[in-house]
């Protein structure tokens, strides 16, 4: 090609200068120059490592003549002539290292062959991390033919001026025409720049322009209408100022570090996906924007924002999301398929019928998996498909391992989007086809089924007779099929139940109700011996001959009652026990443990009457304790029982059950009582716990021969059971209320003897607190004068006058030897003795049912006599007589050295050191009851004393220290057997009972002043340094410092100890462990001095 002259050079200049010089024709045309360029120009985004397409716009689609399916995966130099690939593929190497580079002259090959000049202006950008290069093509055909044109136009008029002179006027008009197409072409480049205007004006998609200070320098009204502005309220303003402030999380955006900015600053493309713009009202809709940076000579002028709402899209991909979830998920195997019969889509259930992935699924026609349905035949029965809408047929499927297997289809035509294709259903009915074979197996086996069968099966017509009879129906009812074949129902109902059976199956017959088939029903058959039985009857229907008959399956459930009675008594049996268990547990006084005894063996029982006898093993027999359903009056008549005989049978575990006619209850210790109360049946069940005799329960019926069963024996003894664990510990707690009134009147009477300077106040008192603390009605003292007379010298009740005399000689016998043998005399039932021996009493002795006689003695000789009297019948008990010695002995010491303080104190001593005894026995009876925790409470004790010395705590406070930590635990004699030796985990309910063992220390110790002091242990012992504790939450100071000090000392204690769930810590772990605690569960101070008491021991 020949070179260009100077001149040609600086022509084409000018007309490029020309050209470009008109993009000022309109305001601001220089950047709507630069958005049509990016918004228009045939753009490729190209992987910049591997240099693969993976996207194109529209006009770069209309220049390679390429789909985007085709487009996309394609190298990008496969776009360039094949000829020159080589030489562009060195020249890339070298320009893909650069930012950005124009490459002009260059041509692409598009699909069918033809070349097309092409002006290619590349950048690189990076998006997320990864390199891509954008490459803008812009089809210079035109402008090369205009080139070209007036190229060849010079060199023609050149060569005719050098040739011919003459034609150079010719030259110049042909020049000059050529000037006016030239100008002609500038005029389409601004009809080109008028139309790029429009369709950025009416464009859908928002299109914003920004300077480098991210002022909006330009807005079509399509992007304004989406954020609520008009063109002119935009312009000018700041953008993050406006719309652009919140991000894809819904935040407050950061503008340094926004995309956007991002543009501005590096010069760099971004596309940014489901971000958020805010709308003048203060709205916000999700966006897809793509920010590119408007370069000019090198340097960033601004940005060029192009943005789309897509929030319509957003909900759509929700909704195809959902439709492919249910599509997937639906148990139907479901496909679409397309005109060629090729799947264009498949859900999972689909792939797992047929064993191949998706992808695999999508590569195939409908004739690689159903045989029936070869390519040949699609095009018939897709237009079979197409003329009816939709069919249902059966058909057989292929899977992937070859097996074949058959279908039920469902298929409908379906047209979208101008596109045609066939939804198709299938379910697998190889089950149902299966299940039809076997159906008809099984008619052929059904005759023979039914008369081997155990039921009974019978055919009844519409008339009630029957028509047909197996073996099973005659080994139920006793007829042979000869016998009853043709007879109405009437033989095997029973006559009193047929009636109402003919008109409900009279009934049924002519309102064809037929809803009692649903279910199974229970009726009462009738044997062809006479006797009648319990049945269960399913019945169906069926039509023959335009007739209705009823067939019936008919088993005798004679067994399943019997059962079903003793599931429901065993059910009633437990829910007595649970009841009563329940009743029991919630009480714990002796008297309301007594009354719910009687109470509950009664109703469980339905018995007329209930007594409850406890054992005296000193005595070797059982008291009448409590009665429910006798009058008093005959309740009190009730002797003891002796023991030696119901032991024997109680040691066996065997129940006593006697009835008047076949045992003779007349001949009952108390049977001529029983007579008198009509009572005709008697059943006795001893309470045992832990094989100890706790006493026995005997209940009366008024009927004659009640006959108990299995169910009602174990009932009974259940109840025995419950009732023995109840009142053990209601005896147990009685006890220790005992131990205390009795520790309280020892306290009021030592304290009356070292206070009280009045002899007669003195022995007042005395006899007030034995009144009021053992519950006895009367009592009296006498003394002894000239060893011939006894002397009332303080009486309370309906005792002896005071000032009486009695003479000895006048006395009982019994009475009498109190002064032989020095022995106390005590008398259960005065009733069972002649009036006449007691006459020396000189009191209202019919209201007196008990009497105890203690004698005092005063220098090894009896002084004197303490006389209990009582209403009600009194045990005789070796601790309340040795008590009651006790306080004669008290007595004795008052009465004898009155005046001797000395001696007075250390009996006083004697007297303390006795109730530190006994409180220390208490503290064994509750090891001995808890044996986990056996010797805890003497160790405890022990080292509590140790470490309040280490604060500086003496005399009597050290004494309620002590006392207090040997009663830490008295509140757990209120906590019954269940709870605690309960070896599983404690319900909720329980734990709280378990948790009120403070407070029931605290009544129980509260009433008692000579404890009062030593009650800050028992109550206070589980409160926490923090305030978490129980019972009453306690905090800190507020905690009193013994309770501090022994709760510090309990926890050493029990981690030091073994127990059957775990073996004792190691001291160093118990430390370590009491330590971590400290400041949260213990006062550290008191853990710091502990701490030390240790490592000196140590």
């Amino acid at each position: 090609m020949k070179r260009k002259t100077k001149r040609e050079k600086e022509r084409e200049n000018q007309k490029y200068s020309n050209f470009y010089g008109n993009r000022k024709l309109l305001k601001d045309e220089k950047i709507l120059k630069k958005l049509f360029i990016y918004a228009n120009d045939a753009i490729a985004i190209i992987d910049h490592k591997t240099g693969i397409i993976i996207e194109g716009n529209k006009k770069f689609l209309e220049l390679t003549g390429c789909s985007l399916k085709e487009a996309i995966g394609l190298h990008h130099l496969q776009i360039y002539p094949r000829n020159e690939r080589r030489a562009y593929s060195g020249l890339f190497e070298k320009l893909f290292l650069m930012d950005s580079f124009i490459l002009d002259n260059i041509s692409i090959e598009r699909k069918d062959g033809i070349k097309i000049p092409v002006e290619l202006s590349a950048s690189v950008v990076e998006i997320e991390g990864r390199k891509i290069l954008k490459g803008i093509f812009r089809n210079v055909e035109e402008r090369k033919k205009v080139e070209r044109l007036l190229f060849e136009k010079q060199e023609e008029l050149s060569e005719k001026v050098e040739n011919n002179v003459f034609e150079l006027a010719k030259a110049i008009k042909v020049f000059q025409e050529e000037f006016r197409r030239r100008k002609e072409v500038e005029k389409k480049y601004e009809d080109l720049n008028l139309q790029y205007k429009l369709i950025l004006n009416y464009a859908g998609e928002g299109i914003c322009g920004l300077d480098k200070n991210g002022d909006i320098t330009f807005i079509n009204p399509a992007g304004a209408r989406m954020l609520g502005w008009t063109v002119e309220e935009l312009e000018g303003k700041k953008i993050w100022k406006v719309f652009h402030k919140i991000d894809n999380h819904q935040k407050f955006i950061n503008w340094n570090s926004s995309p956007i900015n991002r543009t501005l600053l590096e010069g760099k493309s971004y596309h940014i996906e489901n971000e958020f713009f805010e709308r003048k009202d203060g709205s916000i809709f999700p966006v897809d924007y793509l920010s590119n940076p408007i370069i000019e000579k090198g340097r960033i002028t601004g940005a060029v924002l192009i943005f789309r709402d897509i929030s319509k899209q957003k909900i759509a991909e929700e909704e195809l999301k959902l439709t492919h979830a249910m599509l997937n998920n639906v148990a139907d195997t479901t496909c679409l398929i397309g005109r060629d019969g090729e799947f264009k889509y498949v859900n999972n259930a689909f792939c797992k019928s047929l064993g191949y992935r998706r992808e695999e699924m999508l590569s195939m026609k409908v004739s690689d998996i159903d045989p029936l349905f070869p390519q040949e035949i699609w095009d018939e029965h897709w237009e079979n498909v197409k003329r009816k809408g939709n069919l249902t047929f059966e058909s057989v499927h292929k899977r992937k391992d070859g097996k074949i297997f058959p279908v039920e289809i469902s298929v409908s035509f379906l047209k979208y989007d101008e596109k045609e294709f066939i939804i198709a259903f299938a379910r697998n009915i190889e089950f149902r086809k299966k299940s039809l074979e076997a159906l008809k197996e099984s008619e052929s086996k059904f005759r023979s089924v039914t008369q081997t069968a155990s039921d009974g099966i019978v055919s009844i017509d519409s008339c009630g007779k029957i028509v047909s009879w197996n073996s099973g129906a005659e080994k139920i009812f006793g007829y042979k099929e000869n016998e009853i074949v043709g007879k109405s129902l009437e033989r095997i109902i029973p006559k009193r139940l047929y009636k109402k059976f003919k008109e409900g199956f009279d009934y049924i017959i002519e309102s064809k109700d037929f809803s009692f088939l649903e279910k199974p029903i229970e009726l009462t058959g009738l044997r062809k011996n006479g006797k009648e039985f319990p049945l269960e009857l399913s019945l169906g229907s069926w039509y023959a001959n335009g007739q209705i008959f009823f067939s019936a399956v008919i088993r005798d459930i004679t067994f399943r009652k019997e059962y079903e009675k003793e599931v429901k008594m065993h059910a009633a049996r437990a829910e007595s026990l649970v009841r009563a268990a329940s009743n029991l547990n919630s009480c714990i006084e002796y008297e309301k443990v007594l009354n719910t005894v009687c109470k509950e063996v009664a109703e469980s029982l339905k018995a007329h009457s209930v007594s409850v006898f406890l054992y005296d093993e000193i005595n070797d027999v059982f008291y009448n304790s409590k009665s429910l359903g006798i009058p008093s009056v005959y309740s009190e008549q009730i002797k003891p029982l002796p023991g030696k005989r119901y032991r024997e049978l109680f040691n066996k575990n065997e129940l006593v059950f006697m009835t008047n006619s076949s045992k003779g209850i007349e001949k009952f210790v108390n049977g001529k009582l029983f007579q008198l109360l009509n009572i005709k049946t008697v059943a006795v069940a001893g309470m045992l716990r832990e094989n100890k005799i706790v006493g026995l329960i005997k209940v009366f019926w008024n009927e004659k021969d009640v006959n108990f069963n299995r169910n009602e024996f174990e009932l009974l003894k259940g109840l025995a059971h419950l009732s023995a664990l109840a009142l053990s510990n209601s005896i147990y707690f009685k006890n220790s209320l005992s131990h205390i009134e009795k520790l309280q009147a020892l306290h009021d009477i030592d304290n009356a003897i070292a206070t009280n300077a009045d002899f007669n106040s003195t022995l007042d008192i005395i006899l007030n607190s034995l009144v009021n603390h053992l519950k006895v009605d009367a009592a009296d003292i006498l003394i002894l004068e000239d060893d011939v007379t006894l002397s009332c010298v303080a009486s309370i009740g309906f005792g002896r006058d005071m000032g009486s005399k009695i003479s000895l000689q006048n006395i009982d016998y019994r009475i009498s030897r109190i002064f032989e043998t020095g022995k106390s005399v005590f008398i259960t039932r005065i009733q069972d003795y002649p009036k006449e021996d007691f006459s020396f009493l000189h009191c209202n002795s019919e209201k007196i049912s008990s009497y105890c006689a203690i004698p005092f003695f005063v220098k090894g000789e009896i002084k004197g006599i303490l006389e209990v009297f009582t209403k009600k019948f009194c045990e005789e008990s070796i601790e309340w007589i040795s008590y009651l010695e006790t306080i004669a002995e008290q007595i004795a010491i008052a009465i004898d050295n009155w005046n001797l303080l000395n001696e007075l104190k250390v009996s006083n001593i004697e007297l303390a050191n006795a109730y530190d005894t006994t409180l220390e026995g208490w503290s064994k009876a509750l090891d001995l009851r808890d044996r986990e925790t056996e010797g805890h409470t003497q160790r405890v004790s022990d080292l509590t004393i140790k470490l309040a010395l280490a604060f500086n705590i003496s005399g009597e406070d050290l004494v309620h220290i002590r006392r207090g930590a040997l009663l830490h635990d008295i509140g757990k004699m209120a906590i019954p057997d269940s709870i605690l030796l309960k070896p599983a985990k404690l319900t909720e309910k329980e734990w709280e009972i378990m948790k009120r063992h403070p407070v029931f220390a605290y009544e129980l110790l509260a009433p008692i002043k000579y404890l009062k002091n030593c009650i800050e242990i028992p109550y206070c012992h589980h409160e926490r340094w923090d305030g978490n504790g129980y019972p009453r939450g306690l905090k800190k100071e507020e905690i009193p410092f013994p309770a501090r000090i022994f709760a510090v000392v309990d926890i050493w204690d029990a981690l030091c100890s073994d127990r059957p769930y775990r073996p004792a810590w190691e001291e160093n772990r118990v430390i370590e462990y009491i330590r971590e605690i400290s400041g949260t569960h213990l006062d550290p101070e008191i853990v710091k001095k502990f701490l030390e008491l240790i490592e000196q021991e140590r």
